[in-house]
C-alpha cells in the first residue's frame, strides 16, 4: 500500500502490484453483516459482469474479493477520487 484514504462507504488504498505496476485503487467496504453463501455467490456473479463493463465514465475494475465481512473491489485509480477529474 501506498497510502489510502476514507471514502464515504470504503478506506480506499492506493497500490501498486511488483509486476504490473500501478497505480491501482484497492476499496475495502465492510460489511455490516457476514454474508451467507447464497448472497456471495450473488455478489460474485454481479462482481463478474462488471468486470467485462467498458466505459468512459466508469472506472475500470480489474478483481475483488469476496469475504464473509469485506468486499475488497481493485479499480482503476483516479486522482482525487472522481471520474470528473479525469
Amino acid at each position: 500500500w501506498i497510502g489510502f484514504e476514507e471514502g464515504t462507504y470504503s478506506l480506499v488504498h492506493e497500490a501498486y502490484h511488483s509486476t504490473l505496476g500501478g497505480p491501482y485503487a484497492v476499496k475495502e467496504v465492510k460489511l455490516r453483516q457476514g454474508l451467507s453463501p447464497a448472497k456471495i455467490e450473488s455478489m460474485t456473479m454481479k462482481m463478474n459482469y462488471m468486470l467485462d463493463l467498458g466505459h468512459k465514465n466508469i472506472n475500470k475494475m480489474y478483481g475483488f474479493a469476496i469475504e464473509q465481512k469485506t468486499l475488497s473491489v481493485v479499480q482503476e485509480f483516479v486522482k482525487l477520487g472522481t471520474v470528473h477529474s479525469k
